[in-house]
């Protein structure tokens, strides 16, 4: 068949072994979502899944990663830990890195229309663009919003709405 059209059973194995991976790989539900998504997408009569750019994108990360683990690499310890607080209503956004550095801002034209869940976890990619040249390399990041839902998307590295996923891929990318 297609090289997009994989087989559904081996695909479905092949995701429930990666989860039990979240412990050694943190961004495991993150590369997983597209390849979730592709299992709902089948084939009338073969049942094959077929992936989708993301899905063929996130595959070729696991492969990746599968071949970079073959050796041993030590436990390392956690680096040092920066807060960052965020907040957004339907009018504006703003953030706080410590209890040293602000920033805030209106949201454009083509965001402030949308749902507010979209905007809080926005609001986090927009401060994380912003203090970015001032958080170390290594450093542990740990946000802070109102908003359980952005918090849980966060946290869960995966969303099943395709705007938020959207958003949080670009957070992800920084």
């Amino acid at each position: 068949m297609h090289d997009r059209w994989v087989n559904f059973k081996e695909l479905r194995r092949f995701c429930g072994t990666a989860v039990s991976t979240v412990l050694f790989v943190p961004s495991v539900r993150y590369h997983l979502r597209s390849l979730f998504t592709a299992m709902t997408l089948r084939h009338p009569r073969s049942g094959d899944a077929r992936l989708g750019h993301q899905a063929q994108s996130n595959l070729l990360w696991w492969m990746d990663l599968v071949a970079t683990s073959a050796e041993d690499f030590p436990i390392r310890p956690v680096s040092a830990t920066v807060q960052m607080d965020t907040d957004a209503s339907g009018l504006a956004r703003g953030a706080a890195l410590g209890d040293m550095i602000e920033a805030r801002g209106y949201h454009g034209r083509l965001r402030s229309g949308l749902h507010i869940n979209v905007l809080e976890l926005g609001a986090v990619t927009l401060a994380l663009r912003s203090f970015r040249h001032l958080i170390p390399r290594g450093t542990v990041l740990r946000p802070r919003t109102d908003s359980m839902v952005a918090l849980g998307e966060i946290h869960a590295q995966s969303s099943r709405s395709l705007v938020l996923m959207d958003d949080y891929r670009a957070l992800q990318e920084l």
